[in-house]
């Protein structure tokens, strides 16, 4: 092959096609360049030691998007309220308060707001109660949360009695008060 084919054929096939090759991404997965990064879910809440499983996607140039959970760098904004696992996206409640999930790959990020709810009373139902010797009340306790939400507790919380001479409570069930005397 003569010098000036070679040229002709370098600028006008080999130039272009290499050109081509680096603005795809040398081998990348063909997908174009990542814009955006969306935390899912956006909101949620949790309570202290219960876990929440962040997802991202990734939104691309080419118009395409593709789950991106595993690639990309996971962070928590305010680690005394939540944590969260910097390749797995799960996220640990602490404590009371809100953080800022953060979703980073190449320099892109997507956030998500994560509330921790935390117990703020407890209320103990009957109130006031009342048992003949030897009878039997059965209590509940019902937890509110920092959100105002609420949730049965009985089973969970411990049950004591102010004046054991008068009231015991069972520790079979650990939330039935039975009288020990007249009243």
């Amino acid at each position: 092959m003569n010098s000036n084919r070679l040229q002709i054929v370098a600028r006008f096939f080999l130039v272009p096609m290499l050109c081509a090759f680096v603005a795809v991404g040398c081998g990348s997965s063909g997908k174009g360049k990542l814009k955006t990064i969306a935390v899912t879910p956006a909101t949620a809440s949790i309570a202290p030691g219960a876990t929440q499983q962040f997802r991202a996607t990734g939104a691309y140039s080419d118009g395409s998007s593709s789950d991106i959970t595993a690639q990309v760098t996971w962070s928590s904004g305010t680690a005394s309220v939540a944590t969260i696992g910097a390749s797995t996206g799960l996220a640990t409640g602490v404590a009371g308060g809100s953080s800022v999930i953060t979703a980073t790959l190449t320099g892109v990020s997507g956030t998500a707001n994560l509330t921790v709810i935390s117990l703020t009373s407890i209320a103990v139902t009957p109130n006031p109660a009342s048992a003949h010797v030897g009878a039997t009340v059965q209590f509940t306790a019902t937890g509110t949360y920092s959100d105002n939400s609420t949730a049965n507790l009985t089973t969970q919380v411990a049950w004591s009695s102010g004046t054991a001479s008068v009231a015991t409570i069972a520790r079979e069930s650990r939330k039935d008060l039975r009288s020990s005397r007249p009243r």
